[in-house]
C-alpha cells in the first residue's frame, strides 16, 4: 500500500460510494480529483487529505471527507485555489503515481527542480522537469518510510509501506 499525503497540489476522483462535493471557501487551496465521467471531488489542503493507493483503488480521506476510486475512474488529480468554490485560479500541477513505482509530476517550470528527501532532510534524489514541464521520480527502489517531494510550485509528503 503506497500513501500520499498531499500539501501543494492534487485534483478530482470519481466517488464510489456518494460522498457529497466539499465546497472550498474563498481563497482556500484543494486537492481537486477530475473524474473521467466530468465529476469532481474537493478536499481542503488544510484538513491535510490522505491518499491511498490500494491496488486498482484509491481512498481519500480528510477531516471532513472520505471516497474511494477506481484508479481507472480518475482523469486527473490538481491542486488549486479557489475564491467561490467553483472558480479554478492560478497553477495546476498534477501528480501520477504510476504501477511502476513512478511519481509523474505536470505543470512545472521547464528546468524546475523537484527534491525527492527524507524526513530528516537529507536529499535523495533531484530530478529536472523537462521543456513540457514534466518530471518523474522513480520510487521503486525507496525503502519503505516517510518522504518529502518538494519543488517551487508544490510540496507533499510520500509514505511508503
Amino acid at each position: 500500500m503506497k500513501v500520499i499525503i498531499l500539501r501543494g497540489v492534487l485534483g478530482a476522483l470519481v466517488l464510489a460510494g456518494g460522498v457529497a462535493t466539499a465546497w472550498a471557501q474563498s481563497g482556500v487551496q484543494t486537492l481537486k480529483v477530475q473524474l473521467r465521467n466530468g465529476g469532481s471531488q474537493y478536499f481542503r489542503l488544510s484538513e491535510k487529505p490522505v491518499v491511498t493507493f490500494e491496488g486498482a483503488k484509491c481512498l481519500i480521506a480528510s477531516a471532513s471527507l472520505s471516497a474511494e476510486y477506481l484508479m481507472a475512474d480518475i482523469e486527473c488529480a490538481v491542486i488549486v485555489e479557489q475564491s467561490s468554490g467553483v472558480t479554478e485560479l492560478e497553477r495546476k500541477v498534477e501528480v501520477d503515481y504510476t504501477d511502476a513505482g513512478n511519481l509523474v509530476l505536470r505543470g512545472l517550470n521547464a528546468g524546475g527542480a523537484v527534491r525527492l528527501a527524507d524526513v530528516a532532510g537529507r536529499v535523495l534524489r533531484i530530478v529536472v522537469a523537462d521543456s513540457d514541464g514534466c518530471a518523474s521520480i522513480d520510487l521503486s527502489s525507496v525503502p519503505t518510510g516517510v518522504y518529502i517531494v518538494s519543488s517551487k510550485e508544490i510540496t507533499f509528503k510520500v509514505y511508503r509501506k
